[in-house]
């Protein structure tokens, strides 16, 4: 969200899926979130009530929260975007939010413009996690796909674990916006076989 002088701009919701227990790390997620008009909501309400109770008047805001049983519980808010997985590889290819554009144009004309924080595309978009077996270094990867907005990889992990206990261990992700699942699973088909192929296992 962006806070103006008081006011709350809601700017998007992003969905993160996590692993099991122990480490409860990110797998991928979806942006924007699919999720009910109501609890959407929902959502935005306890939203605008944290920034409130924490006296935020001005800047960016995000938070983050587990919905369990219809109940969204509070983890974190911070002065920050969310980072550049969903915020600049994501949001404004799969739905056309573009937060940036809302906060370039406020500064510059000192006008506020809600149509960047509207949803224009119907599109997906997607990100996993790399999930890398020790050791394992991936070739460079060319004539991927226009899908993909970003494949990062990890170059600084040198780790021969099979546990990642934080996410500066998390091997790479990459981010893609689709029009449909089935178009993903094409592509993630052909990009998973230039990283795997001809592994064993």
């Amino acid at each position: 969200a962006v806070i103006i002088n008081g006011k709350f701009y809601f700017a998007g919701m992003f969905e993160k899926f996590i692993s099991p227990e122990p480490y409860r790390l990110p797998l991928g997620g979806q942006v924007p979130a699919i999720i009910e008009k109501k609890l959407a909501l929902k959502f935005k309400r306890i939203f605008k009530k944290t920034c409130k109770a924490l006296n935020i008047n001005n800047g960016v805001v995000k938070i983050d929260t587990i919905l369990s049983d219809n109940k969204f519980y509070i983890l974190e808010t911070a002065n920050r975007l969310h980072g550049d997985v969903g915020t600049v590889n994501l949001q404004y290819f799969s739905s056309g939010i573009n937060v940036f554009n809302f906060l370039f144009n406020f500064w510059k004309n000192k006008k506020i413009d809600t149509s960047y924080l509207k949803i224009k595309n119907q599109k997906l978009g997607f990100w996993n996690v790399l999930m890398l077996p020790p050791n394992f270094r991936v070739k460079k990867l060319n004539n991927l796909p226009k899908i993909f907005t970003k494949v990062w990889i990890n170059n600084k992990l040198k780790s021969k674990k099979l546990n990642y206990n934080n996410t500066s261990e998390i091997p790479g992700y990459i981010c893609y916006v689709v029009n449909s699942k089935l178009e993903a699973k094409k592509h993630l088909t052909k990009l998973y076989n230039k990283i795997y192929l001809k592994r064993k296992s």
